[in-house]
């Protein structure tokens, strides 16, 4: 009964910390391109050199003027079509044109700016990849940034392999579990959910723990232990996590009092 107390309380830790899973919370990728942000569903932008008309089709489909785009405005381009009366003509949006002419420049996105439409942010977990996919050995720290550019299933083995910009770098990331994909990376910004001080992040980031550490902290630092041990009363709650196995040749044991990193012993 107390092992399963320690274990609910290490799973209701992973929910606080880690249950903001879904794409709704997910930190989506800002694509600044000039004065647009740019958006899926974007082919290119058109820059308004000179005042220029905006128009749409009326019921007789012709032409008719909505308003007047400004010099100097630029917006986003979703179609680009040539009519054989009015030739070619940029989608905006809401079924609006503008006319190709000198009044207007257009532009497409370069490849590194439509890669990142639409992907999300996340921060990686005890990382254990150290190689890029140009060979190039890398030091990934906890908690490393990265963005999230595809996630492939392998349908044989139940995992993702995943593939991740970190600058303008790339990693495969293989076999991450896809029933428990936070022990291998986060969607929230840790260092925005939690306050610590400088020196308890260094210690997280380098996979350190260390005396008056908190649970939370030691969750974010070293991950998930692989056993909970837990003695309750009313004075007094005394928890040990355990990391790794004493029958595979290595074991770290954690003590908490009260939730406090108070002592450890390596096996």
């Amino acid at each position: 009964m107390k092992k399963i107390v320690g274990l609910l309380t290490v799973l209701l830790l992973i929910v606080v910390l880690f249950s903001p899973l879904e794409s709704a919370h997910a930190e989506k990728i800002i694509v600044k391109w000039g004065k647009i942000t740019l958006k899926e569903g974007h082919i290119g932008k058109v820059i308004i050199n000179k005042d220029t008309p905006l128009y749409k089709f009326d019921k007789e489909n012709k032409l008719t003027t909505v308003r007047t785009l400004k010099k100097g405005e630029e917006y986003g381009v979703y179609s680009k079509k040539t009519d054989k009366t009015h030739g070619i003509l940029y989608g905006l949006g809401s079924s609006q044109f503008v006319k190709d002419s000198k009044s207007i420049t257009y532009q497409t996105p370069s490849k590194e700016k439509k890669e990142l439409v639409g992907k999300e942010r996340i921060w990686l977990r005890n990382p254990d990849f150290y190689e890029n996919n140009k060979g190039e050995i890398v030091d990934l720290k906890n908690l490393q940034e990265a963005i999230l550019i595809s996630s492939e299933k392998n349908p044989e083995l139940s995992t993702l392999n995943i593939k991740i910009k970190i600058e303008d770098k790339y990693f495969t990331y293989q076999y991450v579990d896809e029933t428990f994909i936070e022990a291998s990376y986060i969607t929230k910004n840790p260092f925005n959910t939690f306050k610590f001080s400088d020196t308890v992040w260094n210690l997280i980031k380098n996979e350190k723990v260390q005396t008056g550490m908190t649970m939370e902290q030691v969750l974010l630092s070293w991950g998930y232990p692989d056993d909970v041990n837990s003695y309750d009363s009313d004075y007094i709650a005394l928890e040990q996590w355990v990391y790794g196995d004493i029958l595979d040749g290595a074991a770290i044991y954690l003590y908490f009092d009260n939730g406090i990193v108070t002592s450890w012993q390596e096996f």
